[in-house]
């Protein structure tokens, strides 16, 4: 298994059981024979300010507080480094790799809008990591049978299934709310366990972002987080552009309710 742990720095250094969890209830749970991979940055503030006026204002006070940077030292990123153990550990910059499109214009009377900006740099990151996954595969000259991605900020509550036990043909995801259980475009972006098969158009999905259907076609089947939200905000959520993109790749998933978590 190849193990891509991906996001903003956040609480992954300094908050000891979200390393705990990812180890011992994602990596060593799934399989032991894992190889781990981390991109991440050190700007924890990127998709804050999204929203309605109110949670805007909201959100934009209380980005200085959200700085990543103030909170990582050498000492904290090496203990991870040997604790994983990682066999690449990369920061990249946000800052130099800005959204390229978070608008999507009107066509054919349609309604402007525009995209969460938080999907475009996560699924950078994956795609990052996924490059290092293939190099590390020619380098070593081996194939990884799974390819597993989780975030830097969430701990785990129970043990993931073991993939041998999992089946091969889709992509197992944790169990989405309630509410949202058979929309046909919303996926649950936290965690997804990839047969390696299916791992290069998944890894990739950041590829589709310049994609702009109309936003009418996207909401009548994702309606995330509630019914209305997005007509109101004129955003969309990285959980309906995901969803959307596996549809088109003709990826299915599967919701396992032993990947639970707790964001920290």
């Amino acid at each position: 298994m190849a193990h891509c742990i991906v996001g903003a720095m956040r609480s992954f250094l300094k908050v000891s059981i979200v390393q705990r969890s990812i180890k011992e209830q994602l990596l060593l749970a799934t399989s032991p024979r894992y190889k781990a991979f981390m991109v991440t940055s050190l700007n924890c503030t990127h998709g804050a300010a999204v929203g309605t006026p109110r949670t805007i204002r909201e959100s934009v006070r209380s980005l200085p507080a959200r700085s990543c940077s103030s909170r990582t030292n050498d000492a904290d990123v090496k203990a991870a480094i040997a604790y994983m153990p990682l066999e690449k550990f990369t920061i990249v910059s946000d800052e130099s790799h800005p959204a390229p499109s978070p608008r999507c214009e009107p066509k054919n009377g349609g309604e402007a809008y525009e995209k969460y900006t938080s999907f475009w740099y996560m699924f950078s990151k994956m795609k990052h990591c996924y490059d290092e996954v293939i190099r590390y595969e020619l380098t070593h000259n081996v194939c990884f049978d799974w390819v597993v991605k989780s975030r830097t900020d969430d701990k785990w509550l129970l043990p993931a299934p073991k993939l041998h036990k999992l089946p091969r043909n889709v992509i197992t995801v944790p169990k989405s709310w309630p509410a949202m259980v058979g929309m046909s475009h919303f996926v649950e972006d936290h965690a997804f366990l990839v047969p390696r098969p299916l791992a290069h158009s998944f890894f990739n999905a950041v590829d589709g972002w310049d994609a702009c259907p109309p936003l009418r076609s996207i909401v009548e089947r994702c309606p995330f987080p509630y019914r209305g939200w997005q007509n109101v905000t004129r955003v969309l959520q990285s959980e309906c552009i995901l969803g959307r993109y596996l549809n088109e790749q003709n990826i299915s998933w599967r919701h396992d309710a032993r990947l639970r978590f707790k964001t920290v």
